[in-house]
C-alpha cells in the first residue's frame, strides 16, 4: 500500500509540474503577445510622430519660400516659421523672431488685429481686403487673412497669416485721385479762361463793331470813296473777329492736324502764337517719314500749346525754341527757353495744373516727359512720344538736369 501511495504522489506531483510548465508557457505567450502589440503600437505611434512632423516641416518649408508675406504661429502666438517676404516687408530677422511672441515683435499691432487672432485661434478665418496700420514710422495699408492650420490628427496647431502691404498701390490710387480733381480744375479753368477771352476780346469787339455799323446806318456817307472806305474798316474788323475766333476754336480742336501732319500743325500754332503774343519763336522740324496716331498727334499739340503759354506766362524772354524730332520708334519734342526759370520741386508741391496737364496727357500715351530748370537758368522740356502709342508703360514725369527719355 505504501507503494502504491508513492507512486500515486509522484504521478500527482508530474502532473501538477506539467500544470505549471503549461501555465508559465501560457503566460510567457500572453507576455511576448502583449509586448509584441505594445512595440507595434509605439511603432505606430512614432510612425504618426513622424508624419506630424514631416507635415509641419513640410507646411514650414512652404511658408519660409512663398513669394508672399506669410507667417506660422502656434496656440501660443509664438513665431514657428515665417516667409522671406514677410521679414523684407516688415524688417524683421526669419532667425531672430522664431519661438518669439508675435505681440512682442509687433507691440503696436491693432486690437482689432488681436481679435482676429482670437477668432482664428477658435477655427474661424477672417480676413480684411484693405486695413490701415499706424505705426511709429508712419502708416501701412496692408492686405490680410488669417486662418488655423491643422495637425495631420485634425487637432488645431495654430494660426497662418497671409498679409501684402498695398501701401504703393493705395498712393496710386491717391494719385490718380488727385490727378483727376486737378484735371477738373485745370478744366475749369480753361473754361474761365475761354469765356473770359470771348467776354473781353471777341464780345467787346463784336459790341464795338455793332455801334460802327449803327453809325454808318444813321450817318450814311454821301461820298462813294468815304463809303468804301468804312465799309473797308467794318470789313477788316469782321477778318480780325473771325481770325480771333478761329484761333480760339484751333486751341480747343485742331481740325487741320490730320490734314496737314503734326510738324505743320506745330509750325502754324508757333506762327500764330508768335503774331498774337508779340514774341519770336524759333520752329524747327525733321521730315516726318511715318505718320503718328492721332492721339499722339494731339497730345504732343496740346503739350506745345500748353508750354508756350506758360512760357510766355512766367518766363520774362520774348524768345522761345521748339524742335520736333523723328526717329525709327518715336517723336521728340523740346521746348526751351533762356528766362526766368522755376524750382521744379517747389512747383510740383504747390500743384502746377500745367504741369499735371501735361504729365497725364504724356502717361495717357505711354510716353515720357522731362522737365529741365532752374531759377535764372530757363526751362527745357523734352518729350518723348511713340509713334503708335504702344511705348514704355510707366510713362511718368522725369527731373534732373539730364533726365534721360
Amino acid at each position: 500500500m505504501a507503494r502504491e501511495s508513492d507512486i500515486s504522489a509522484r504521478r500527482t506531483s508530474d502532473h501538477s509540474d506539467r500544470a505549471h510548465l503549461e501555465t508559465v508557457e501560457l503566460v510567457k505567450q500572453q507576455m511576448a503577445a502583449v509586448l509584441s502589440e505594445r512595440k507595434r503600437v509605439e511603432e505606430a505611434i512614432r510612425e504618426s510622430e513622424a508624419r506630424v512632423r514631416a507635415r509641419e516641416e513640410l507646411l514650414k518649408i512652404f511658408v519660409k519660400s512663398v513669394p508672399a508675406g506669410v507667417a506660422m504661429l502656434d496656440r501660443e502666438m509664438r513665431y514657428l516659421q515665417v516667409s522671406d517676404r514677410f521679414c523684407a516687408d516688415y524688417g524683421v530677422d526669419g532667425s531672430q523672431i522664431l519661438g518669439r511672441s508675435h505681440y512682442e515683435v509687433f507691440p503696436d499691432l491693432p486690437d482689432r488685429w488681436k481679435e482676429g487672432h482670437r477668432r482664428a485661434l477658435a477655427g474661424e478665418t477672417v480676413r480684411a481686403d484693405e486695413d490701415r496700420w499706424d505705426r511709429k514710422d508712419g502708416s501701412l495699408w496692408v492686405q490680410w487673412e488669417i486662418r488655423p492650420w491643422k495637425t495631420a490628427e485634425g487637432v488645431q496647431g495654430g494660426i497662418l497669416i497671409f498679409v501684402v502691404d498695398i501701401s504703393r498701390h493705395k498712393q496710386m490710387e491717391a494719385a490718380l485721385r488727385d490727378t483727376g480733381r486737378k484735371l477738373v480744375e485745370s478744366q475749369e479753368q480753361e473754361r474761365t479762361r475761354i469765356g473770359r477771352e470771348l467776354h473781353d476780346d471777341i464780345s467787346q469787339r463784336l459790341a464795338m463793331l455793332t455801334v460802327e455799323v449803327d453809325d454808318l446806318d444813321e450817318n450814311f456817307p454821301a461820298s462813294k470813296s468815304e463809303r468804301k472806305e468804312r465799309l473797308a474798316r467794318i470789313r477788316q474788323r469782321l477778318v480780325d473777329i473771325s481770325s480771333g475766333v478761329e484761333a480760339l476754336s484751333q486751341q480747343l480742336y485742331s481740325p487741320h492736324l490730320e490734314l496737314i501732319g503734326i510738324a505743320a500743325a506745330m509750325r502754324g500754332f508757333c506762327r500764330d502764337f508768335a503774331a498774337g503774343r508779340k514774341v519770336e519763336i524759333d520752329f524747327a522740324a525733321d521730315q516726318i517719314t511715318r505718320t503718328p496716331s492721332p492721339d499722339v498727334s494731339l497730345c504732343l499739340l496740346r503739350v506745345l500749346q500748353e508750354a508756350l503759354h506758360n512760357a510766355a506766362k512766367h518766363s520774362r524772354v520774348r524768345r522761345f525754341h521748339v524742335r520736333l524730332a523723328c526717329s525709327e520708334n518715336g517723336l521728340d519734342l523740346q521746348v526751351s527757353d533762356q528766362g526766368a526759370g522755376f524750382d521744379f520741386e517747389s512747383a510740383m508741391k504747390a500743384g502746377g495744373l500745367g504741369l499735371s496737364s501735361m504729365r497725364e496727357r504724356v502717361r495717357l500715351i505711354h510716353g515720357t516727359i522731362a522737365i529741365d530748370s532752374k531759377p535764372l537758368r530757363g526751362t527745357t522740356i523734352r518729350v518723348r512720344a511713340p509713334l503708335a502709342g504702344i511705348a514704355n508703360e510707366d510713362g511718368g514725369l522725369l527731373s534732373s538736369p539730364s533726365a534721360a527719355l
